[in-house]
């Protein structure tokens, strides 16, 4: 019996051992499994970073982008934005307290007439030189045209023409 009971204990372990020996294998094998996709995953969250990283830096520049874009797009006329120009030759004029009248408008080339004081017409041309658009002054003629308060009044025949202008030029 002895013996008996020794082959059936020996049995046992050897049946044990590899019961543990399998599972063990088992246990090892899911675990790579998962380190796998745990390292698959790890993988595509630093891609999806790095993407999102990438169009951060993109949207920046676009931004900077835009912004330049605008500075530029501000300083040059077009027909849709010409009434805008316009506006600010009056607007100037009321500022400067002279009296404008625009003789003519044909685009890029512009004439009209100042009415006033010399001071405040000069003072017109010195502000209307400064504008964020490039002219060009084609000709200036300053004279005097009569007499009002015991103050001689001016007249001045305005010519310029836009070099800033783009005819065919859109805004997007």
């Amino acid at each position: 019996m002895k013996y008996k009971n020794k082959k059936f204990i020996a049995i046992a372990l050897v049946a044990v051992n590899l019961f543990l020996f399998s599972a063990a294998a088992y246990l090892y094998f899911k675990t790579q499994e998962k380190t796998a996709s745990v390292l698959t995953a790890r993988a595509e969250i630093s891609r999806i970073d790095n993407s999102i990283t990438a169009a951060k830096s993109i949207e920046r520049l676009l931004k900077d982008m835009a912004d330049e874009k605008d500075k530029i797009d501000s300083i040059f006329l077009n027909k849709e934005n010409i009434i805008e120009f316009i506006k600010e030759l009056e607007n100037l004029a009321s500022e400067s307290g002279v009296l404008l009248e625009l003789s003519s408008a044909n685009v890029p080339e512009f004439k009209f007439k100042l009415f006033g004081e010399f001071g405040d017409i000069f003072r017109y041309l010195e502000i209307l030189e400064k504008i964020s658009y490039r002219i060009i002054f084609e000709q200036a003629d300053i004279q005097v045209f009569g007499v009002a308060n015991k103050k001689n009044q001016w007249r001045a025949d305005i010519t310029l023409s836009l070099a800033s202008f783009l005819d065919d030029y859109e805004k997007n």
